[in-house]
């Protein structure tokens, strides 16, 4: 049996090809995630990496993610498709 036909509802399956990610580990309120994006494109200029714009962004949470609130504590590890200029 396929482990993809019991997915909730609700829930897409997305197949991610290999690519070369940047992962931006954020820890802060939830209403600030954006500045780790300005961080991420900020080191990708100053690195020669641009966005890789044929594959998806995606965000990992887990037990340390605490999106509900603005806790200080919350954390994301956000991962960037990135290639180099």
């Amino acid at each position: 049996m396929d482990p993809l036909e019991n997915l909730p509802h609700g829930m897409v399956n997305i197949h991610l090809l290999p690519r070369i990610y940047s992962m931006t580990h954020y820890r802060g309120s939830a209403s600030k995630t954006v500045t780790s994006y300005d961080y991420t494109t900020k080191w990708m200029n100053e690195n020669g990496y641009i966005n890789d714009d044929v594959s998806y962004y995606f965000e990992r949470y887990d037990e340390k993610t605490i999106i509900e609130s603005d806790d200080e504590r919350n954390e994301i590890k956000i991962f960037c498709p990135v290639k180099k200029k």
